[in-house]
């Protein structure tokens, strides 16, 4: 690599690895998810969540692997998950900045806009450092994009390695698997314009379909369901409401990144050119993604975290209608005035997008600080772990921090680890089964309510499973409220968790 680049790679990693540490404080519930699997598989109690129960209560298979011999060392694997989601980030932006160096020798600057953008992506910083697996699915679909590009370019005549990383990204989570037909559209419409010869697409689709059904296969045969219990706990409302769900998450991503705006509403401008078959394969991967995410409808976390793993191939065509129009405007703009206001334009939005990023995560990072967003779930944890009988089992309305400090038995109400709920009808966190849960005769039930027992008013529930419960007759009768610990902060807003135990 030539001097100017090397200096290039290394600003972009420094300023990606700033913004990374800046949100490396934080986590939530989720990720305690995953490690309660981990510390049973690493007992070897299996794939489960409760001893004995097989639930696919995860939607992060590779990950979880990945964790595993974090728990056989003895390394905390809130801090290993975060040590990966910091490397697998910045190794997805070296290899895209390399991707941009290479792709465009006629540009100087210009060339790097998308890797600057993508260092200072807040979402991007901000799900790599949380505990999840985001990065690691970034780094599978950044790497097989480009790897997928150059095998198009050859013919895939090269040994399939697209293949091996899109299989990364279908096990590290279930919406990956949505890559592997995008492309396989695209070698299908190539192959019909007799670009492509089957032989050289088959072992392409075999080294991705084999191991991919294997893996599959042994999924339904351990949980008994193709698809993660997850999936039936969030994205089996009705359809239409569904839909709309998905359409919002979809604009909130596009008022997060407003610079964006540009590139839809130019899109049919620039897209058709067969020579710039990389402008296809991304644009396959970005429709691929935004039809998932409509039809699973989004997500309920902050900074689009469905739209992070491709945000690579997002911005390389936000950079290719950038060079695409001030190519144009060249010849007939002698003085440059239009591709000044162009860069103005987008230097304003993306300093719009940094500035609607603080914005939003701003009662988060002050949370954190303040230590009063998930402290006080760990100190549930660790309460009930140390006064409740082993045996008992605790009902809840989250499945992460405090089932796993606790270790106790757990009865999730919002279903992600409960396979009876998660079947009932209704959207995600609304399926509620009162007989279902009472009838499980939990010895501590712990929910979100917006006062205190020790308040004279009524106690309140903040969620809908807490308010059906806590207005059920034989719930009244059988439990009683014991405490409430205090939760939330004057930003995030307050409230608290309220301890019930079986009369």
């Amino acid at each position: 690599m030539r001097k100017f680049e090397i200096i290039s790679i290394c600003l972009f990693l420094i300023l990606s690895g700033i913004h990374l540490i800046y949100y490396s404080g934080w986590t939530h519930d989720d990720p305690f998810i995953t490690f309660r699997y981990v510390k049973n598989v690493a007992q070897g109690k299996g794939f489960v969540f409760n001893e004995g129960e097989r639930i696919e209560g995860y939607s992060n298979f590779l990950f979880l692997v990945m964790l595993i011999p974090a728990e056989y060392l003895g390394v905390g694997l809130l801090f290993m998950s975060k040590l990966y989601g910091f490397f697998f980030a910045l190794a997805a932006l070296f290899l895209f900045t390399r991707f941009l160096l290479q792709y465009y020798p006629e540009y100087r600057w210009q060339r790097l806009l998308a890797a600057l953008l993508f260092s200072l992506n807040g979402a991007l910083s901000f799900w790599a450092v949380s505990g999840m697996e985001t990065s690691v699915s970034l780094f599978f679909v950044t790497t097989a994009w480009i790897v997928f590009n150059k095998e198009l370019r050859n013919g895939m005549k090269d040994f399939p390695f697209s293949s091996l990383f899109l299989l990364g990204a279908a096990l590290n989570r279930p919406e990956g698997a949505v890559y592997f037909p995008a492309f396989l559209f695209l070698l299908f419409l190539f192959y019909l314009k007799r670009k492509l010869a089957m032989n050289n697409i088959v072992p392409w689709f075999l080294w991705f379909f084999i191991p991919f059904g294997i893996y599959s296969l042994w999924r339904i045969f351990y949980f008994g369901s193709l698809f993660p219990n997850t999936f039936y706990a969030k994205a089996t409302g009705a359809a239409p409401s569904q839909i709309e769900e998905g359409i919002l998450y979809l604009v909130g991503f596009f008022k997060q990144h407003p610079f964006l705006i540009l590139f839809a509403l130019s899109l049919p401008v620039f897209i058709w050119n067969e020579e710039r078959i990389e402008r296809w394969s991304a644009l396959s991967i970005v429709i691929a993604q935004i039809a998932f995410v409509i039809i699973c409808g989004g997500d309920w976390m902050p900074l689009s975290r469905f739209f992070v793993p491709v945000l690579p191939p997002l911005f390389f065509l936000f950079q290719e209608m950038i060079l695409e129009f001030m190519q144009r405007l060249k010849s007939r703009d002698a003085l440059f005035r239009w591709r000044d206001a162009l860069g103005l334009t987008c230097a304003l939005l993306i300093f719009l997008s940094l500035a609607q990023e603080r914005r939003i995560t701003r009662p988060i990072v002050y949370s954190v600080k303040t230590e009063t967003l998930f402290k006080p779930h760990i100190a549930i944890g660790e309460w009930l772990r140390d006064n409740a009988p082993p045996e008992s089992l605790l009902a809840g309305e989250e499945a992460g921090i405090i089932p796993y400090y606790s270790e106790l038995r757990f009865l999730d109400l919002l279903g992600i680890v409960d396979p009876h709920i998660s079947r009932k009808k209704g959207a995600m966190h609304q399926k509620v089964d009162v007989d279902y849960v009472l009838g499980r005769k939990p010895d501590f039930v712990l929910l979100y309510t917006l006062n205190s027992v020790n308040d004279k008013t009524p106690l309140k529930a903040r969620m809908l499973s807490g308010d059906v419960l806590m207005n059920a007759p034989r719930f009244r009768q059988s439990y009683r409220p014991v405490r409430s610990f205090p939760h939330g902060n004057d930003l995030l807003g307050r409230d608290f968790l309220t301890l019930f135990v079986l009369k």
